[in-house]
């Protein structure tokens, strides 16, 4: 294991990539390193769009002053990823990432990583990308002590991870995400992974506060399959976005899946609008424990959904139809604003109930119970 330097000063030569003799390039970096070697990029603005498919670590002098950004677009809508990942055990670490001359109209995705695992992104600083950070299929990856900062453009995802590998560990923490439409964002379409850790994040986005911004949240979640896993979001503070956590599709967490959302920090100054998942079929409870819940017009904080068929209207009646049952969200010593304490805290939600055939939908009020709520917020750090 070596390490391979690169500096945008040595215009003339050689390049051999020591520290005497460095590649002009990175790219050129990545192409003569084995696996195992550090590529280090000494600082410069260097526009290239990446591609690598070797084991290494690329680590700039500093996620400052050492500059990647997306090789001169042909016209201003062209969209690049400025790093496409292929391979095992990549780290990328102490960069500023950023549009072509930080031209903010640029379509510019920072990562793209496809098939792999042990992907760690680090301490990178993340600026006036439109899209965002995609992870597609792959097993275990790690985002860490990022700042990733969008213009005032369209809202869209920030961290998007799509597909995880089953028996992988996705870990998304102490991040600073602004300005994005969506801060955190998985798909479940055809595989889902063992543990999700989201913690000590900061999410914060003004598109709540706007009426013509179609859809935002700080985290969502979208199933399409049944699945067994285990997620903790705890210690996050999530602003201005018209949903705190949002889940939808038609899958759920099942069998010993374990959700615990705990010590974390909702602020919406418009709606105040939360949205948690359904009842999930699983052992396990889903908490909702110990959060600061600020803001007076929230309406709903969950929402039921359960979509029926009429040959399966009796059944379900006869099973575990009622209202409140062992898997029913647990809400447990959480502050709410402008709540007297005095009391236990009833939370809003509704049931929606949809039938296939004919199509019909029907909505009515429900509720569950913070019996234990505190007087003063928690400190979220």
């Amino acid at each position: 294991m070596g390490t391979i330097y690169v500096d945008d000063d040595n215009i003339e030569g050689p390049w051999v990539g020591t520290e005497e003799h460095p590649f002009q390039f990175i790219q050129d970096g990545i192409n003569n390193s084995d696996n195992g070697d550090t590529v280090f990029i000494q600082n410069g603005i260097y526009s290239e769009c990446l591609n690598i498919s070797k084991e290494i670590i690329l680590v700039g002098e500093d996620n400052i002053n050492t500059i990647l950004q997306q090789g001169k677009p042909e016209e201003l809508y062209q969209f690049d990823t400025i790093l496409s990942v292929h391979s095992d055990n990549v780290q990328i670490k102490n960069l500023c990432i950023r549009p072509y001359n930080n031209i903010t109209m640029y379509i510019t995705r920072p990562i793209h990583a496809t098939d792999s695992k042990g992907l760690i992104i680090q301490n990178n600083h993340f600026i006036n990308c439109k899209s965002g950070i995609i992870i597609e299929t792959n097993s275990s990856a790690e985002i860490l002590d990022n700042h990733i900062q969008s213009f005032s453009g369209i809202p869209s995802k920030c961290i998007y991870i799509i597909n995880p590998v089953q028996d992988s560990t996705i870990i998304i923490s102490r991040n600073s995400i602004i300005r994005y439409g969506i801060g955190i964002n998985f798909n479940f379409y055809e595989t889902a992974p063992s543990h999700i850790i989201i913690d000590h994040n900061h999410m914060e986005s003004p598109f709540g506060q706007d009426s013509s911004a179609s859809f935002d949240c700080g985290i969502s979640f979208s199933h399409e399959l049944d699945t067994n896993y285990h997620l903790n979001i705890s210690h996050n503070n999530i602003s201005g976005f018209t949903f705190g956590i949002y889940y939808s599709g038609s899958g759920l967490p099942v069998d010993n899946s374990s959700i615990h959302i705990t010590k974390n920090s909702f602020n919406s100054e418009v709606t105040d609008f939360y949205l948690l998942p359904n009842p999930k079929r699983s052992n396990e409870p889903f908490l909702v424990t110990k959060n600061n819940f600020y803001g007076e017009n929230k309406d709903e904080l969950f929402i039921n959904e359960i979509i029926l068929d009429p040959v399966m209207i009796p059944f379900l009646i006869n099973h575990k139809m009622g209202l409140i049952h062992k898997n029913s969200i647990q809400w447990s010593s959480n502050y709410w604003h402008h709540h007297n304490t005095l009391f236990p805290k009833i939370i809003p939600g509704k049931m929606l109930i949809y039938i296939k055939v004919p199509l019909l939908a029907i909505q009515y009020p429900i509720f569950q119970i913070d019996a234990s709520p505190v007087d003063n917020p928690y400190i979220i750090q």
